[in-house]
């Protein structure tokens, strides 16, 4: 006891060392905290993703270009991987730069456009209304709908898209807690309309015990563009297009590159 007493009265005469002591130590645990927190944040990036490590992503290299896209080119090449191999795979396109009108003003989002197995491999909570049910259906976050009605029921509020097609909120759900590198304010399904603004993405859940070294020896056989008019032209000449799987974790490099224009 005496000990502790002796100690108070040495840092009430020493004013100033005890302040310099305190704050020093009070910024260091403050610099600890801010650290840890954004360690973790980074560690369990999409970690709403359901098997987060089987989940691959597409990167296509054509002509020395990379970018995110799709296992198959349905206007041209045969399918790389065999559907057997695949457990579960959904398209998306995301608009960074989009915007809607209500009520004669215009509002800036990001719109996801999405199939419904994209929810079975990024499940997000339904905090109000139902999930996409209809092609003029669509689904606002949590934040959005708050910016945009504030605390006025958005079920059932109509909105037009920058393609001049209005559509329905059939639902409200709610941002995942973790970072995510998949961010959208809007929902809308791939069958909204039949003219994208982008190229899509692919996201593949391959069945368990699939070798996916050998999915990517696949990949690195070129596969060759055929000609729109149908003409024969020498394949020296033409642009060649690789994929490579990619596991959804390790994506991030890429990510930047993934919209590309139609």
């Amino acid at each position: 006891m005496k000990t502790l007493k002796y100690a108070v009265r040495f840092l009430m005469r020493s004013k100033s060392y005890t302040f310099i002591n305190l704050l020093g130590l009070t910024l260091s645990l403050a610099c600890c905290i801010i650290l840890l927190r954004y360690i973790h944040r980074e560690m369990t990036v999409d970690t709403h993703c359901v098997d987060r490590e089987q989940v691959y992503t597409v990167i296509q290299e054509m002509e020395g270009d990379r970018r995110l896209a799709t296992i198959n080119n349905a206007d041209a090449d045969s399918m790389y991987v065999d559907n057997r191999y695949i457990d579960k795979r959904t398209s998306i396109i995301l608009l960074e730069e989009d915007f809607v009108m209500h009520e004669q003003n215009r509002y800036p989002v990001r719109t996801l456009v999405a199939d419904s197995c994209y929810f079975q491999l990024f499940p997000y909570s339904v905090l109000q209304g139902s999930q996409i049910d209809a092609p003029e259906s669509a689904l606002l976050t949590k934040a959005y709908a708050r910016r945009l009605f504030g605390n006025e029921n958005p079920i059932g509020k109509v909105l037009r898209h920058s393609s001049g097609k209005d559509f329905v909120i059939k639902g409200i759900i709610a941002e995942p807690a973790n970072k995510t590198m998949i961010q959208f304010d809007l929902v809308l399904p791939q069958s909204f309309t039949r003219h994208w603004e982008r190229m899509p993405i692919e996201f593949v859940r391959f069945m368990p015990g699939t070798d996916m070294r050998q999915m990517n020896e696949i990949g690195k056989q070129p596969r060759w563009v055929d000609p729109p008019d149908g003409k024969v032209w020498i394949r020296g000449n033409m642009p060649s297009r690789f994929f490579r799987l990619q596991t959804f974790t390790g994506r991030m490099s890429m990510y930047k590159e993934r919209n590309v224009p139609a």
